[in-house]
């Protein structure tokens, strides 16, 4: 503040400088300094005055969604000031703790925490989704002899498999014929052992007898 003017503008436009150049937070003493237009009526002091840098709030864009694959999947966030300005460091800027299964399908939160020259807390929520397997169904193409023919085998005829050794296991629709002729056969219902079966989305392809 000016004190003791006469008349407000009698010693120009008065500006407010910092003679450190810090950038960090923190409080910072008899650093703020003053300049101003000469006059001989007055004699001035300029009496140091403090800074303080006040932490930034943060900023951050949800992670992207990924596809299950047995492994964890941490997903890190883009995170910035809230300025808008440069994008921040993990460990430096910012802390990401996750709660809940990063592992298996699922939603996973992930909170973002500022540290340092950063404050504030965010909490952001990104996606485990299961990995899609089509299951085929087997077939037969056998001549007619009186008895019952029936498809018991699947297999996965997708890109994707099961993951780590899993193994799965199906029932049977319409798996079953004597007499000549054709019939669809449809494999449902399958379940995974050495996995969670939460973790696979199935579709299921028709075979015949």
């Amino acid at each position: 503040t000016v004190e003791g003017l006469v008349a407000e503008g009698d010693l120009g436009e008065v500006a407010y400088q910092r003679t450190n150049s810090d950038q960090n937070v923190g409080e910072y003493l008899r650093v703020l300094t003053a300049t101003y237009t000469e006059n001989d009526n007055y004699e001035v002091q300029v009496n140091p005055g403090n800074f303080k840098i006040t932490p930034q709030g943060i900023t951050a864009d949800a992670p992207s969604d990924v596809v299950y694959n047995g492994q964890e999947q941490k997903q890190a966030p883009v995170v910035t000031g809230e300025d808008g300005g440069r994008t921040l460091v993990e460990g430096v800027d910012y802390e990401l703790t996750y709660s809940g299964d990063v592992t298996n399908a699922g939603t996973v939160t992930v909170t973002v925490t500022g540290i340092g020259n950063y404050e504030g807390t965010v909490k952001l929520e990104y996606e485990i989704t299961p990995l899609p397997i089509e299951i085929t169904a087997g077939s037969l193409h056998e001549a007619y002899n009186g008895s019952a023919w029936k498809v018991e085998e699947s297999s996965i005829t997708s890109a994707s498999k099961l993951v780590g050794g899993a193994t799965y296991s199906v029932t049977f629709e319409n798996n079953e014929r004597t007499d000549v002729g054709r019939q669809d056969v449809l494999a449902k219902d399958a379940v995974v052992s050495g996995d969670k079966t939460e973790n696979y989305a199935f579709t299921y392809m028709p075979g015949s007898i």
